[in-house]
């Protein structure tokens, strides 16, 4: 059941100067002639737009063959804010389907391993995740401070092991030795149920979870850049021991 909050609107702008808007109800983009749009859940909104693969595809599907120039979603929160729709995304298709309000169902099995996957990521201390949404200096990550100081809490956490599992004592500001028991008392588990219900909420997991798929695809494009491309064998040319030149390197194989 795909229900919420009818707070946004999806807008759509063709390159003829035209703006539409979906009307969730009846299932139809509905041109807009004087700013007005129908407002529905932006779970609903979520659900419509992560079964098509891009914005191209879901305007064709509801009969706009002019080209676009965005899509977006628009709510009013000290005035219009906007939001990105979400494309091609099976997974967050299926959290916006299964929400209870404004609440993720993470009793759903798969919506809990997709907590545990994103959870993981910002745990590893390894990964630079979690630094990307307490970090960004765009300022366009938007997350609740409750949520922001559950994660700096949980990395520190996690870092206290870490220093306890390798040296047997952790840094205070790099400078002060202290015991690992005398400065943290919550444990992993406390801090993973503590970013679970900050997380419950539906836009705030959104934006992590989004954020996390972005991150994702970035790093696997990174990879594959770095990745040495395989030295190409090629056979050696016959070659006269007349014409090799003995002066530089321009005949070495």
């Amino acid at each position: 059941m795909v229900d919420g909050a009818p707070r946004y609107s999806l807008i759509v702008e063709t390159l003829d100067g035209k703006k539409y808007y979906f009307d969730t109800k009846i299932g139809v983009l509905v041109q807009m002639y004087n700013n007005d749009a129908k407002k529905s859940s932006l779970q609903a909104i979520d659900y419509l737009t992560s079964n098509f693969e891009n914005k191209d595809d879901f305007a064709s599907s509801y009969g706009i063959s002019v080209p676009l120039t965005r899509v977006y979603i628009t709510y009013q929160f000290k005035g219009e804010k906007l939001l990105a729709p979400v494309f091609n995304n099976p997974t967050w298709s299926h959290i916006a389907s299964t929400c209870k309000g404004n609440e993720i169902d993470f009793k759903d099995e798969d919506n809990h391993l997709t907590f545990n996957e994103v959870y993981s990521e910002i745990s590893d201390l390894d990964s630079d995740f979690a630094d990307v949404l307490i970090n960004n200096k765009k300022r366009l990550i938007n997350l609740s401070p409750r949520t922001i100081n559950t994660i700096v809490g949980l990395r520190a956490h996690e870092n206290a092991i870490r220093m306890k599992k390798t040296y047997g004592f952790v840094t205070k500001d790099f400078s002060t030795l202290q015991k690992v028991d005398s400065i943290y008392s919550e444990d992993k588990y406390g801090y993973y149920m503590d970013l679970k219900k900050n997380l419950s909420k539906y836009r705030e997991f959104r934006t992590v979870y989004l954020n996390y798929c972005k991150y994702v695809d970035k790093k696997e494009k990174d990879l594959m850049i770095e990745k040495p491309k395989r030295k190409v064998l090629v056979p050696p040319e016959q070659i006269s021991f007349f014409d090799y030149n003995w002066g530089d390197n321009n005949g070495k194989e």
